[in-house]
């Protein structure tokens, strides 16, 4: 099943002519990684992600998805299950639930940028899809 849905991923980039960028545990594990958003800048073209330092906080979006009428970052599904990843503010500290995620729990990340997101997901992915899927979740 995991391999049918690569295939489907790759053959419908093809057609759009847009990337998917695969992030394996190899990849995970060759970098000391503390956060999601450290996995993800570096590893993906076009992504600009903005840790805010000593508030745990994660701005994702990628870059020439600019809109005023939708939203500008892309979603994100842990284990097939949709991540909310809106900032909150408490006080004077934002905080953003992407980074709470375990690095070590995490099996791959599949990054789906432009058209295909929005083909496999809807319009609410015309900016993209990040999808994490955890080793317990890929058993």
């Amino acid at each position: 099943m995991k391999r049918l849905w690569l295939l489907l991923l790759l053959c419908i980039s093809c057609l759009l002519g847009q990337t998917i960028n695969i992030i394996t545990s190899e990849d995970i594990n060759s970098g000391s990684f503390q956060t999601v958003t450290e996995i993800l800048q570096g590893r993906v073209p076009g992504l600009i992600g903005a840790n805010l330092e000593g508030q745990g906080a994660a701005r994702i979006r990628f870059r020439g998805t600019i809109s005023m009428l939708r939203r500008n970052s892309p979603i994100i599904f842990v284990d097939n299950v949709r991540f909310d990843n809106s900032m909150t503010e408490n006080g004077s500290i934002s905080t953003s639930r992407l980074n709470d995620i375990a690095v070590n729990d995490i099996d791959r990340i599949e990054v789906i940028k432009g058209a295909a997101g929005a083909t496999l997901f809807g319009t609410d992915a015309a900016s993209g899809v990040i999808q994490i899927f955890t080793k317990r979740g890929t058993k």
